[in-house]
């Protein structure tokens, strides 16, 4: 569903994509998870629910945003064109 909210994690996940890559380098040291996380804020995308989920090699879990599924393909897909 392109309506859904997800994780940008989720949507990278589901992408193939990796997210430790930094698509902005060196103008911004943000990885793509954190790059795709402030254009959906700078853009004033739909926020969802938050949920809680544990970060990749930590032993702690965080609260994450959700955005629409629709919304971060369409970031994602010009972070990595850039």
């Amino acid at each position: 569903d392109p309506h859904e909210f997800i994780t940008v994690k989720q949507a990278i996940s589901e992408q193939g994509l990796d997210s430790t890559i930094m698509p902005n380098y060196p103008e911004s040291k943000d990885n793509l998870s954190g790059y795709v996380g402030k254009k959906l804020k700078l853009n004033n995308a739909e926020q969802g629910p938050v949920v809680v989920s544990r970060l990749d090699g930590q032993s702690f879990s965080a609260e994450m945003n959700t955005y629409r599924r629709n919304e971060i393909y369409s970031v994602l897909k010009t972070a990595i064109e850039t």
